[in-house]
């Protein structure tokens, strides 16, 4: 605020010509921000970092979008009805909970989508093998395979503790499976190259910011593939469905 006396003429005081003495003041306003306004931008930013960290943290933990990965898993293979078919004869098999052996390598392409390329290796041992006829003493089914799966992960909002839940279907081929019989000596039974297809169900959950653990259980439908024997022209017919329960780590990268 100033204060400015007038002077009236040249050289002549408002007083001193008996007038009387007046005063003019002069406000000077200068904008500015107020201390209110600049606290509550201030909080503004506090109050949105958590709701920032949370979104960071939401697409690190489910940033699998895109890159190469590999898994490796095992478990048990269970044959519900393997039954054999041997010159004629059908012979109903009680085939023991075997090993399964897999690995795969494959792309993400979204965030749901994924797609593999497969091996596994699958192995039971049959209890018993009777027949009217008679009975086998027993013996051994195996084979290698190669499927091309694709995969589906269910959207984040299904996941419970961080544990995804995902689905797939695969097709491949038995690249060989071959049969042993207990008491045939050296014969062996074996086909190459039948096709078989799957279905996957499992659940994952990431581990560091690479790793994923997950558990899954398929159905392999093998179909009857038709064996050749080693020593002469007979055949054995197998039905080779199964079901497999697995446990795995897979890595990206």
């Amino acid at each position: 605020m100033l204060m400015h006396r007038p002077r009236v003429g040249r050289g002549h005081d408002v007083a001193a010509t008996g007038a009387p003495e007046r005063f003019i003041m002069i406000r000077l306003v200068i904008p500015q921000r107020s201390l209110c306004a600049k606290l509550a931008s201030f909080a503004l930013v506090v109050a949105s970092l958590p709701s920032m960290a949370l979104a960071e943290e939401v697409a690190a933990r489910w940033d699998w979008s895109s890159g190469w990965f590999v898994k490796t898993s095992a478990g048990t293979n269970i044959i519900p009805g393997g039954d054999l078919t041997l010159d004629g004869v059908r012979y109903e098999a009680e085939f023991k909970n075997g090993l399964l052996v897999h690995g795969a390598v494959g792309r993400q392409w979204s965030e749901q989508w994924s797609t593999e390329i497969e091996f596994f290796y699958r192995r039971n041992k049959a209890e018993s093998l009777t027949s009217p006829a008679g009975a086998l003493a027993g013996g051994e089914i195996a084979s290698t395979n190669v499927m091309f799966n694709v995969t589906y992960a269910l959207p984040e909002r299904w996941s419970v503790l961080a544990i995804r839940p995902y689905v797939g279907l695969g097709a491949g081929i038995m690249q060989e499976v071959d049969v042993d019989l207990v008491g045939f000596g050296s014969e062996e039974f074996s086909a190459k190259g039948d096709f078989i297809y799957q279905w996957l169900v499992g659940l994952q959950r990431r581990v560091g910011e690479r790793g994923r653990l997950f558990v899954e259980g398929r159905a392999i439908a093998g179909g009857k593939p038709s064996l050749k024997s080693s020593t002469g022209p007979r055949r054995l017919v197998a039905e080779y469905d199964s079901w497999s329960l697995l446990a795995g780590f897979g890595w990206s990268f």
